[in-house]
């Protein structure tokens, strides 16, 4: 199936001379947004209608290969008018078939076009996604539907009784061209007035995705609206407590400002490793304080990776395998010149068995995850954590413990609570794991952790 990006628009209220679908978010152009997003959704071919500027769109987005999609483009020269004849124009492309129908200056989770795409369209058909929650609507500017047992039954900005507001997503059989050239004869020229005949047949169901986020950009303080709904999704809800409550306060304004210069997430990891190593060094040579700021840099930058992979799409399994393991040699620098230090100040093999102790306590609340994983083919569920979810030892929370103990000049206390947090939760572990696992992975509804 093709999806059809409608972006002939110029986007006047932006005061800008380039095409609105050109305007960057974070990293991305509103229009690259959307092909990537569809592009998750399982659609690689894509027919993007020009206007305003069409050879600098063309130009920037090219045939696809950079996405890894096949897109074709059709003009329309008459792209003042409304866009319902941009729709039409795709026609000579999409033929007969069901298409995906997106605007290039909406921005969406990839859990809408999820939820459009797992509909089923019927013959002549229009399936149109749909917000019922009108906090926060521009009621002037949003397109709103009246909706009844799932079938749309008027659409329009000027309608007086509706319960919801149109997402800019639609899934669409060919009927809807024949809808539009009927409007066009009424001298009714948008997108909209096409669907409203479709709708006075019964032909419209609506695809509930109350509660999924969306913003429609029409301006400046739209696209901020966007900039803070992006950002608000990168908080997870499986961050350990320091990640929760400091991290990520600061990883999402570093993220906000690299997104800009287009920097690869796994060159962050690599940076975010080497403060670990310059941590670890700075600790072997006694210097705590500068030691333990860097350690919880490197934690705040571990976010920050993952941050710009999810705010740009360029997600990759590599890219979390690097990571993950960069992160463990991070660890390793950091306790091993922390060992060092304390050796050297205090003398005795009981250190170098108390870093050991941390070394080797550190990866294992990772280890067990993942071993879960391959032996079963789920996720780790936080429900399995019965005993262990009281222990806080994830890598947020170890490295927080190594400042503290850098900034006091206390290495061996916070070497010596690593040590028994991480060891501890790998104990209870195996102890909640001899029950799971007999058990077996249940159905469940429960938060992954990841």
């Amino acid at each position: 199936m093709k999806a059809v990006i409608i972006a002939a628009g110029k986007g006047s209220r932006f005061n800008s001379e380039q095409p609105k679908p050109l305007t960057s978010l974070l990293g991305l152009s509103l229009i690259g947004r959307v092909i990537l997003s569809a592009k998750k959704a399982g659609i690689t071919e894509f027919v993007i209608v020009t206007g305003y500027k069409a050879e600098l769109l063309k130009k920037r987005i090219g045939g696809g290969g950079k996405y890894d999609v096949t897109i074709l483009y059709v003009h329309n020269s008459n792209w003042r008018m409304g866009n319902g004849i941009s729709v039409l124009k795709a026609e000579e492309i999409v033929g007969r078939e069901n298409f995906l129908l997106l605007m290039a200056d909406h921005v969406f989770d990839l859990k809408m076009l999820k939820i459009l795409c797992s509909k089923n369209l019927e013959k002549n058909g229009c399936i149109l996604c749909i917000d019922k929650n009108l906090e926060d609507i521009d009621f002037e500017e949003a397109t709103k539907v009246l909706v009844r047992n799932g079938l749309i039954e008027d659409i329009g900005k000027t309608i007086q009784t509706y319960n919801g507001v149109d997402c800019g997503a639609f899934l669409c059989s060919p009927a809807v061209f024949e809808a539009i050239r009927t409007s066009l004869s009424h001298g009714e020229d948008t997108l909209t007035d096409g669907v409203k005949i479709l709708c006075d047949k019964n032909k419209v169901r609506a695809a509930d995705v109350t509660g999924v986020s969306w913003q429609d950009i029409d301006t400046q303080e739209n696209l901020r609206a966007a900039e803070e709904m992006l950002l608000k999704s990168l908080k997870k809800k499986t961050d350990g407590l320091i990640a929760k409550a400091i991290n990520r306060r600061f990883s999402l304004r570093i993220s906000k400002y690299v997104s800009r210069f287009g920097i690869n997430p796994n060159e962050l990891s690599v940076f975010c490793f080497l403060l670990g190593v310059i941590s670890g060094g700075l600790f072997a040579f006694q210097n705590f304080i500068l030691g333990g700021v860097l350690a919880q840099a490197a934690s705040v930058f571990d976010g920050v990776d993952g941050e710009i992979a999810r705010l740009t799409m360029r997600e990759s399994r590599y890219g979390g395998f690097l990571d993950s393991i960069l992160d463990r040699y991070a660890d390793a620098f950091i306790i091993l010149g922390m060992t060092y230090a304390i050796y050297m100040e205090r003398g005795g093999l009981w250190v170098w068995l108390g870093g050991c102790l941390a070394l080797i306590g550190s990866p294992m609340s990772m280890l067990a995850r993942e071993k879960y994983h391959a032996m079963t083919g789920h996720k780790y569920l936080l429900k399995y954590d019965r005993r262990s979810r009281f222990i806080p030892a994830t890598r947020d929370v170890r490295l927080f413990v190594v400042m503290l103990g850098g900034i006091l000049h206390q290495p061996l206390i916070a070497l010596m609570v690593i040590a028994v947090i991480t060891n501890m939760k790998a104990y209870l572990r195996l102890v909640d794991m001899r029950e799971t696992i007999s058990e077996g992975p249940r159905k469940t509804t429960s938060i992954p952790i990841v």
